[in-house]
């Protein structure tokens, strides 16, 4: 009986049809976000699977803090690099974070704790179509976040997005912002990165495609 054999480009590309954080698949562009006129619709995102994280980084001692949201398959911060090449503080737990004198950042996630769904990412790819921040002072909209797809083979690229250039959601309330990311990945290859101001406090909720 014959065999239809398939090349190697074949199989990997039926891979990449149905895996999607192999590693084989085409590097991010490099880019920055330059903003959308984005105006909605809120409901189709609202109505999505989502969730939420409260960061707040406080104490009559508190400086920024650059932070790994998602740290990808990495458990060690000085592995995750900001633009610039910086390791972060910290990467992102539930309780205290960071704890120095007069300063603390901690956080909480809802629906269940922050560990639970960081594990959960790195066991099973999420497709995000959204994020919503909320702050308690607009100046931090103006702090960039830094998603980079990471690889030990070779790089694969970032993307960087300011939320403040989408202060024209349909928000009057200057403090909230919504960010569309159409076809937008997150998985055990996936960090994402922001420095926190001192004296904020952040809540981000991200927008899930399907069902946890």
């Amino acid at each position: 009986m014959t065999q239809n054999l398939l090349t190697v480009k074949q199989l990997e590309e039926r891979a990449m049809r149905n895996i999607r954080n192999y590693e084989g698949n085409r590097p991010m562009v490099q880019r920055n976000e330059t903003g959308r006129n984005y105006a909605g619709p809120v409901a189709n995102i609202a109505s999505q699977v989502n969730y939420t994280m409260t960061i707040k980084n406080v104490g009559t001692a508190a400086i920024d803090q650059t932070i790994a949201i998602i740290p990808a398959y990495f458990s060690d911060v000085a592995k995750i690099k900001d633009a610039a090449g910086v390791a972060v503080a910290a990467i992102l737990k539930e309780g205290n974070v960071i704890t120095t004198t007069n300063a603390v950042v901690t956080a909480v996630g809802k629906p269940k704790s922050i560990d639970e769904f960081l594990l959960f990412v790195k066991l099973n790819s999420m497709r995000i179509t959204g994020i919503k921040m909320n702050v308690d002072d607009s100046a931090q909209f103006s702090e960039d976040i830094l998603i980079r797809k990471e690889s030990p083979l070779r790089d694969l690229g970032f993307s960087t997005i300011t939320p403040a250039n989408y202060k024209n959601s349909p928000h009057l309330n200057d403090k909230i912002v919504e960010i569309p990311l159409p076809d937008m990945q997150f998985d055990n290859q996936t960090t994402v990165i922001t420095k926190i101001q001192a004296g904020r406090t952040v809540t981000i909720t991200f927008f899930n495609r399907f069902a946890i």
